[in-house]
């Protein structure tokens, strides 16, 4: 373990810290906070970052499996980072609890810009940064972080998925969810 010794392994442990600090950022600044949490949702919540931080440090002190593994991961970060500023976007207008807070839901069911083509983009670029390390740094710890995270998210998206289907607004949600995918665009429909 050592700091990168390469431009591309520089390039990559940029991309990564920029990515995890997007979405730290993102989290602290741009999600509301419901006043009262379960002991379990504060314990994932506290989790994140501790992922988060062990993820980068793996990115940054692993060497990459190759260049093109490199590239890839840089790539994916990018899309990442992509994604959560275009889900920002589409849903300025929208205050939106962070995961596993189920109340209250939000004013509208936002359905333009990446809600267009699926129904999580927040989710979407988690999973892409999640997926980022282990595609470009071996590592069987990157790869259980990885997994860890892309579990959390899936069961955050389920639990929404729930949360709007018991709404007031479950019909329209229904019809959604109908047109778009859960995390890639058309699959998941339904």
């Amino acid at each position: 373990m050592q700091l990168p010794q390469t431009l591309i392994h520089w390039l990559l442990a940029g991309s990564a810290s920029a990515a995890v600090i997007f979405f730290a950022a993102g989290l602290t600044t741009y999600f509301e906070t419901a006043p009262t949490r379960r002991w379990w949702v504060h314990l994932i919540h506290d989790a994140g970052p501790v992922l988060s931080l062990a993820h980068l440090a793996g990115v940054v002190l692993l060497p990459p499996r190759s260049d093109a593994a490199a590239t890839a991961g840089i790539v994916l970060y990018s899309l990442a980072v992509a994604m959560l500023l275009s889900a920002i976007e589409s849903a300025k207008r929208t205050r939106l609890q962070r995961a596993f807070v189920d109340e209250p839901l939000p004013d509208r069911l936002i359905t333009d810009g990446p809600y267009r083509w699926v129904r999580h983009p927040f989710y979407v670029g988690y999973i892409l940064g999640a997926v980022a390390a282990p595609v470009a740094v071996a590592g069987t710890g990157l790869t259980l972080i990885a997994v860890l995270m892309i579990g959390l998210t899936i069961a955050a998206a389920l639990r929404e998925e729930r949360a709007w289907l018991r709404s007031p607004r479950g019909q329209a949600y229904r019809t959604y969810r109908a047109k778009t995918g859960m995390f890639v665009p058309f699959i998941g429909r339904g």
